[in-house]
């Protein structure tokens, strides 16, 4: 478990395959405050561009029953500080 004086953040894009710029913007602006970013992506294939400044974590479709059960279980293994929706089918799962 991370401590309050931890200095990483961990972010969780939800479909942010392709957000490579935002992506690196996190690490930069982390970089400025002294924090290490590591980015996270929710994708149901790991053939991301993101893979190249974050970690691809498969999951599943957007429209499967279960998939807010796997994005916990995901928060949780992986200590999440942020949650970005990315796509508009990832706006609703975020929100419950």
């Amino acid at each position: 478990m991370k401590s309050p004086k931890d200095s990483s953040l961990n972010i969780l894009f939800l479909g942010g395959g392709k957000r490579v710029s935002l992506a690196n913007r996190f690490i930069e602006a982390g970089k400025k405050i002294g924090k290490t970013i590591n980015v996270y992506s929710y994708e149901a294939s790991e053939q991301q561009p993101i893979s190249v400044v974050g970690k691809v974590i498969q999951g599943r479709l957007w429209d499967d029953p279960g998939i807010s059960a796997d994005i916990i279980n995901v928060l949780v293994n992986y200590e999440i500080d942020l949650l970005i929706s990315n796509v508009d089918p990832a706006l609703a799962i975020h929100a419950s």
